[in-house]
């Protein structure tokens, strides 16, 4: 059995009403006051609710999947893949597929951002990073062409000054290093570098272009 119910107003806005049930579309539709109708099933018994999983993900992997969970009325709805967009919507009812979908979307995305890395560090052999600020945990965040501000790289702090023959209690805010190892994940090898907006770079590009072509 089906309902129709009258709605003032429109979801979202401050106001929103349901104002009537009908038994029939005709008698709800024909409601001077109503600015919409719904059509709805009339349920026998209660309804369960559970957790409703969507992980979403840019479909050329340039950005990390995202996992997230709302409650819903459960259906007998499959899993379902959205490629409407520009990202991807996996969605379903079952935690442990949720979370297996997210970690092989993972994968790509690191599997991407570090073919990007050796394609952009191929010409030179090189990556140059800065240290973006120092944090009172003993780490330091980095400004990478691999990692935006949002991602908040961090290494430990001893990690960059030993490996480049600085004292540890010297201030390394700004200042730019060589790294021989440069991953997703991983940075090791760190050697003091100019910068490469001013010159005496082994690269010919700045590293504001460097950046964009890598993370475009």
């Amino acid at each position: 059995m089906k309902v129709y119910l009258a709605t003032s107003g429109y979801p979202g806005e401050y106001g929103y009403q349901l104002l009537h049930a009908f038994e029939n579309m005709t008698d709800a539709e024909a409601y001077e006051l109503a600015d919409n109708v719904l059509e709805m099933d009339v349920h026998q018994g209660p309804v369960e609710v559970r957790h409703r999983y969507v992980v979403a993900w840019v479909k050329d992997h340039n950005q990390s999947p995202t996992l997230q969970t709302y409650p819903a009325s459960f259906d007998d709805r499959p899993d379902e893949d959205d490629t409407s967009g520009f990202m991807v919507r996996f969605k379903t009812w079952d935690k442990d597929r949720a979370k297996a979908k997210h970690d092989e979307q993972f994968a790509a995305f690191v599997a991407e951002r570090e073919r990007r890395a050796a394609e952009a560090c191929a010409p030179t052999g090189r990556f140059d990073v800065q240290v973006w600020y120092e944090q009172n945990d003993g780490t330091a965040v980095l400004r990478t062409p691999m990692h935006t501000t949002k991602e908040h790289f961090e290494v430990p702090r001893d990690r960059i000054t030993d490996q480049a023959g600085l004292p540890r209690g010297e201030t390394i805010h700004g200042r730019w290093f060589s790294v021989q190892t440069c991953t997703f994940t991983e940075m090791d090898g760190f050697v003091v570098c100019t910068d490469p907006n001013v010159g005496a770079l082994a690269t010919e590009e700045t590293y504001a272009t460097f950046a964009k072509r890598v993370m475009s």
